[in-house]
Parts: structure tokens; sequence; C-alpha cells
């Protein structure tokens, strides 16, 4: 993990910025320009005055393009239940089921070739069958690096429902 070391600047005043993340300097004047920071190096975030915040970045967050939205995390659960047998169309039919709602074929194959290229999922030619004409399927599982994003994934949106004051005269 790579820890963000907050830094108070009391004469903040809306600059972008003011929120950019890079490798720590000798001195604590923000970065002037974006840096993509190498994976466990420390970093500092300049923050507006009164404000406190810790942040851990994983190694996963901290590579380049590894954000992942909500549709691609759908189509990596959708992976994961269908082990041995995620292929675009199975993918497309398990959301559909445990979504209830209708998705396009091109936008999973999409986000399978956006999580592929992440290092989320890997891929491998099925064999050939009658039904499909002599065509293979091109067959999806989810990389341990996937497995570890969704468990992440998955921490994140349990501390944040934790995190939800309860009423108290519940």
């Amino acid at each position: 993990m790579s820890e963000l070391s907050p830094i108070m600047d009391p004469g903040y005043t809306h600059c972008p910025e003011a929120y950019m993340m890079c490798p720590i300097p000798d001195n604590t004047q923000p970065c002037s320009l974006p840096k993509t920071p190498k994976s466990g190096q420390k970093r500092h975030l300049i923050l507006p005055a009164g404000h406190l915040l810790y942040i851990y970045i994983t190694n996963l967050l901290s590579m380049k393009g590894t954000y992942l939205g909500e549709f691609e995390e759908v189509v990596l659960l959708a992976v994961a239940i269908r082990s041995g047998d995620a292929y675009g169309a199975a993918v497309v039919n398990e959301i559909e089921q445990q979504m209830r709602r209708s998705v396009n074929l091109g936008a999973v194959h999409s986000a399978l070739n956006r999580l592929q290229e992440k290092g989320l999922v890997s891929s491998e030619m099925g064999g050939m069958t009658a039904e499909r004409g002599g065509r293979r399927k091109r067959l999806y599982s989810v990389t341990t690096l996937g497995r570890r994003a969704l468990e992440d994934i998955r921490h994140l949106r349990n501390q944040m429902w934790n995190s939800i004051p309860t009423p108290a005269n519940a």
C-alpha cells in the first residue's frame, strides 16, 4: 500500500493543483504537473485548511488505467459468477438475470476488452461447436488481480454501508 500524507495549506483558494497527488518533494509545495506515481511510492496531498484526510492507495489503484467503473464492475462480477463458461452472450444473460436490466452485447465486449487490458480478466479461445457454425467462443476468467479488485470493492462498499448512521429511534 502507498500512503498519502496530508499537508495543510492555509492559503488554499480553489486551485485545481491543490488536490494533485505526486511523489513527495524536498519541500511541501504542491506539484505543478500531474505525474504518474510509481507503485509503493509515498505521495502527498494538499488539502484545504481545516480538513484532514488519510488516504491509502493500493498497488492496484495506483497502476495506470485501473479505474473500475460501475458497468465494468458488473461485467467482472458476471465473469466471476460464470466461472469457466464466461463468454460474451453468457455474460449478457448473467447480468440481465442478476441485475434485471438489459445490456448490449457490444457494450459487454467493450468492457471485457478494457478489463483484459487492465489485467483483471484473461481469455482463451474455446472449442468449436456445431451450434455456433463451427466458430469458437472466447472464454473469459477472472485473474488474481481481478479477484483482488472485487474483494477491495466489496470491502470499500461494506465500509461505506457500515458508516451510514442509524436513526436513534430505530
